[in-house]
């Protein structure tokens, strides 16, 4: 068995919605971690090991996860262990040269899907992400790829623990893939493989004054903790 480290990372992602309400000021940072991740390559897509659907938002269709923590600056905001699936689907990602090289996909009009379902009703949107662009870097050997893409909306979020991301902003996603295995290539291209492993998205945001009242509260219990260290 191979490894890699499968980094989709740098996504900058064009945020259309809204965020009614909510002062800028309070704007931080939202980052959703997720464990549990597994892909399948089959020489032409990435896809959830469930289904090669993809974009639907349903659960029967996604990838089950085994945690999703979220945060707000720093300080949990909640924690879900069930019910969290990875809805994903990047399409024309083929001729990857299974000694290294890069590759690049989509424009044109084409969309490919990142989506985290953080509910088991049809649908469970918590964040759904829609990618035009998906570029990446191969180094061969099973050693590392790394990923870049340009999403071009999120048609849809629906949050846990009152979190909701900024429109217009930006959104980075790495995915960090270990325990590769089943590996194929033929004619100096990769065919296909399947990995496992965690995930980031890091976004700004806002919380509702309910969450963020805990989130404060959390943050002065860390300070006073610090300082009776020191």
């Amino acid at each position: 068995m191979r490894t890699l480290m499968l980094l989709v990372g740098g996504l900058a992602v064009a945020l259309v919605g809204s965020s009614a309400g909510v002062a800028p000021a309070m704007a931080g940072v939202i980052e959703i971690q997720f464990t549990g991740l597994d892909l399948v390559y089959d020489g032409t897509k990435i896809v959830d090991a469930k289904s090669a659907t993809g974009g639907t938002g349903n659960p029967a269709d996604s990838d089950p996860l085994t945690s999703m923590l979220f945060l707000y600056n720093g300080v949990e905001a909640g924690r879900l262990e069930k019910d969290v699936f990875a809805d994903i689907k990047i399409l024309n990602v083929a001729g990857i040269p299974d000694t290294g090289g890069f590759i690049e996909t989509g424009g044109n009009g084409n969309t490919f899907g990142f989506d985290l379902l953080t509910s088991n009703s049809n649908p469970g949107w918590g964040l759904q992400m829609s990618i035009d662009k998906f570029r990446g870097f191969y180094s061969g050997f099973g050693i590392s790829m790394a990923v870049t893409g340009v999403a071009t909306s999120v048609p849809t979020q629906n949050l846990p623990f009152g979190l909701s991301i900024n429109t217009g902003d930006q959104i980075a996603i790495v995915v960090s893939s270990a325990n590769l295995s089943n590996i194929t290539a033929s004619g100096g291209f990769l065919t296909g493989f399947k990995a496992s492993g965690t995930g980031n998205v890091r976004a700004s945001g806002v919380p509702e004054p309910a969450t963020l009242a805990l989130l404060a509260t959390g943050m002065v219990a860390a300070m006073v903790m610090r300082r009776r260290r020191k």
